[in-house]
């Protein structure tokens, strides 16, 4: 028998680039959440696992650049 786990959180910031009817942005997310995980390994054949997440997204600005 084993067991694994784990847990993780994040707060980042993500930026893109979006073209929009000849117009360009910039925008940009504010990503913040957990993450656990649990594994129970009984056998070689056998494995039973469980998750959870908890998810937050911001956008944090929509700036028009320039037109292409």
């Amino acid at each position: 028998d084993k067991l694994y786990y784990s847990f993780s959180s994040f707060d980042q910031v993500r930026t893109g680039n979006v073209v929009a009817e000849g117009e360009s942005y910039n925008r940009s997310n504010r990503n913040t959440g957990l993450e656990a995980e649990v594994r129970y390994v009984p056998s070689r054949n056998w494995t039973l696992m469980a998750s959870v997440a908890r998810l937050e997204i911001q956008r944090v600005k929509l700036n028009p650049t320039q037109t292409r």
